[in-house]
């Protein structure tokens, strides 16, 4: 769980459950798989996809390992029928103890409005509404969780 503080003021709470791909058990593969949720300024709670990668044959002490994790909205009535998976977000950042420092390459800025909305529009000249944000994850409970996001609306 995390906190992406933004220029523009709001917070974004961030939850991740992440757990090695499945889809291939036999292979030694660093590729991860999971679900998100980001607690926006609006008072949304948006369930996210997640996929991570990080680099292949790793030891098992990831610590100082890189790791790129990518989301999207995994609401199926959006991709179904419009192809629509904002917010879409990209975090890079380093395994340290018992924490992942990230930062959101300014994903968060072109995902959200300055009011802490989805941008919804599609202009290819917009600007990202506030600068990339730099944050930590570190280990909490769904019900963590829950409690801070409610008391961020």
């Amino acid at each position: 769980m995390g906190t992406a503080h933004a220029a523009s003021g709001y917070d974004y709470l961030f939850f991740m459950r992440v757990f090695p791909e499945a889809r291939h058990p036999a292979r030694r593969s660093s590729d991860l798989e999971g679900s998100a949720y980001v607690c926006t300024p609006k008072g949304e709670k948006i369930r996210l996809s997640l996929s991570a990668y990080m680099d292949k044959h790793l030891d098992r002490n990831t610590q100082g390992e890189a790791i790129e994790i990518r989301m999207h909205s995994s609401s199926s009535y959006s991709r179904m029928f419009s192809g629509d998976v904002r917010p879409y977000l990209e975090f890079k950042g380093v395994w340290g103890p018992d924490q992942i420092a990230v930062d959101d390459k300014g994903s968060l800025g072109r995902a959200f409005d300055a009011d802490g909305s989805v941008y919804r529009g599609h202009s290819p000249t917009r600007r990202p509404a506030f600068p990339p944000i730099q944050f930590v994850l570190r280990g909490a409970t769904s019900r963590e969780f829950e409690k801070a996001c409610s008391s961020q609306m």
